[in-house]
């Protein structure tokens, strides 16, 4: 996952003091890359102790870290992600427009990724007893989705569209189960009350947000990122749904391609039984 952009997308949850290491780590990385901690924080003009909790707060576990990190970035990966659509665009560019839009934000999507939290998840999954599905709005949408998905592979998912029905479920949840919460903004109101429900009963949560701090990356045992992009293009939670659908599919894929051959019977089964309809 590049340093670089990792940045970027924490920008706006950091401190005054974690912004002004963030711009000069942006605009120095070769500097930034060369230099001690101490002669570092001397020159950005604050103190080792807060370089390391910067560092911390992009996931590393210290500053020297984060500088192996970044030496390996070669460019910024700043993503323009589309023109902004316009009310005289026809057709033909709103195609365009919209097809270089979702290319754009799964690139950055694949950067962000990390691999062992996604690895995390999929384990997680496989070994629950039962999976809990929480999300509000377009996040609903994908937790529709996967628990289609995963329901077919024979696992046992708990979910209802209607909020207040999902939370009382959460009654039944138990330390052996899991519970998969999405959430964009990483702080949805009923989202954050179905994780504490969930940790009071000592079941793992997997949350799947933005990237930075955020009271779901907080309570989550394992946090698939998706990127900070709905302020480019707000028209029905286009970028945060999609990104979040590919997070959901690829744990899905992960949790199938553990049990392929089982997987293909159930799958089998499954087709059958509709083909009856």
């Amino acid at each position: 996952m590049s340093c670089l952009l990792k940045i970027q997308e924490v920008m706006s949850s950091l401190t005054s003091s974690e912004v002004k290491i963030a711009k000069f780590v942006l605009e120095h990385k070769d500097e930034v890359v060369v230099e001690s901690t101490q002669s570092l924080a001397k020159k950005i003009g604050t103190s080792p102790a807060t370089l390391v909790r910067f560092s911390k707060s992009l996931g590393y576990i210290g500053f020297p870290e984060l500088k192996i990190d970044l030496a390996k970035d070669s460019t910024l990966n700043t993503v323009d992600l589309t023109q902004d659509l316009k009310p005289n665009d026809d057709t033909r560019t709103l195609v365009k427009k919209m097809f270089n839009h979702r290319i754009k934000n799964l690139e950055k999507l694949v950067e962000l990724i990390s691999y062992d939290q996604v690895d995390q998840s999929i384990n997680y999954i496989k070994e629950a007893n039962s999976v809990y599905l929480i999300g509000v709005g377009a996040s609903g949408l994908v937790c529709r989705d996967l628990y289609h998905k995963l329901t077919r592979i024979g696992k046992n998912v708990v979910y209802n569209s209607d909020i207040h029905v999902a939370i009382s479920t959460l009654n039944s949840i138990k330390k052996d189960d899991i519970l998969i919460a999405i959430s964009y903004s990483g702080n949805t109101k009923e989202v954050i009350l179905a994780c504490n429900i969930a940790k009071e009963r000592n079941s793992k949560i997997i949350g799947i947000t933005q990237m930075g701090k955020n009271s779901l990356s907080k309570l989550s045992d394992a946090v698939c990122n998706v990127p900070n992009c709905e302020n480019y293009l707000r028209v029905g939670a286009i970028d945060s749904r999609d990104a979040s659908l590919y997070i959901a599919d690829l744990l899905y894929l992960g949790v199938a391609m553990q049990k392929f051959d089982e997987v293909n019977i159930k799958l089998k089964q499954s087709r059958e039984l509709v083909s009856k309809i």
